[in-house]
């Protein structure tokens, strides 16, 4: 059965996040709600069989800095191949994350410390 939680924005608005239990569908509403609000770019890269797998479901540019945004439900963790894009990522100067529902909140500050604080990229 799945978790529901029902989330209300400070402008009132209300979105309900569904979290199944055994597979990773944490909703990212919060977090792209987040990402515009901040004025970042940012897209889900579609794979499909198409793609590059393992890529992190949110890719975001802020103030010049790259992040890769990996969406885990509950204590989930990212596969091998998701460790190995992320690393990827660091390597070439980005930032790498991996946020599930009770870190999602904390998006806009993260994100924002990267950039203002200055992100080691070495």
């Amino acid at each position: 059965m799945d978790e529901v939680y029902h989330l209300t924005f400070s402008d009132d608005t209300e979105v309900i996040k569904v979290v199944c239990i055994g597979i990773d569908c944490v909703d990212t509403q919060l977090a792209v709600k987040q990402l515009k609000e901040m004025g970042a770019y940012y897209f889900y890269p579609a794979t499909a069989g198409f793609g590059k797998s393992g890529v992190p479901d949110i890719v975001a540019c802020y103030k010049g800095l790259f992040f890769g945004i990996e969406c885990k439900a509950g204590k989930n963790k990212a596969t091998a191949l998701q460790e190995q894009n992320l690393r990827a990522i660091h390597k070439a100067k980005g930032c790498d994350m991996v946020i599930n529902e009770w870190t999602v909140g904390d998006l806009t500050t993260l994100m924002r410390n990267h950039v203002e604080v200055g992100y080691d990229r070495s």
